[in-house]
């Protein structure tokens, strides 16, 4: 699997996946491989607590099979069980993952992104992407939260509660 874009990173607007564990809510985030010459057909889940922003686990699914092969934590096996219960995320994974693939090609057409720079990884998406929580790294490591007077992280140069407070969006 080659790096990897979020979806709500390609798609802004995109509704966060919620889901319900234990009384704790979660937030699912799906990012996948947009280079057209991979041919890789998987989708890399990332669950986080979504009070503190905290990642507690990843899970990587086939969208073919809808089925899940690597976890990294034993709440992200849970979490990806009760996810797969809803059907919600899961039921649209092989059409987002279409989509991710026909921007990916779009880009390349295009000549918007030469293709040795097309995909991106997580981490250097977090720098630029305004959310509550700084997208911490799939090893666990603790998210930090955006200070509601600290400048907005998508680099408008205004304050993040001037700017991105609030909103659902990503640049």
């Amino acid at each position: 699997m080659g790096k990897l874009v979020r979806y709500r990173t390609a798609v802004p607007g995109a509704w966060d996946t919620l889901l319900d564990l234990e009384g704790r809510t979660y937030v699912v985030e799906d990012s996948y491989c947009i280079n057209p010459r991979c041919d890789c057909q998987s989708v890399i889940l990332e669950f986080y607590e979504a009070r503190e922003g905290t990642f507690v686990g990843s899970a990587k699914v086939s969208v073919v099979t809808r089925r899940a092969g690597q976890f990294d934590t034993a709440i992200a096996r849970m979490l990806w069980t009760e996810l797969r219960k809803t059907g919600d995320l899961v039921d649209g994974l092989e059409t987002r993952w279409q989509l991710m693939r026909e921007i990916g090609e779009a880009l390349v057409r295009e000549a918007l992104v030469p293709l040795p720079t097309l995909p991106t990884t997580i981490d250097e998406l977090a720098d630029r992407t305004p959310r509550f929580v700084t997208s911490p790294d799939v090893q666990g490591q603790a998210a930090r939260k955006i200070g509601r007077n600290a400048p907005c992280p998508c680099g408008s140069g205004h304050k993040y509660k001037r700017c991105c407070l609030g909103k659902n969006v990503t640049p």
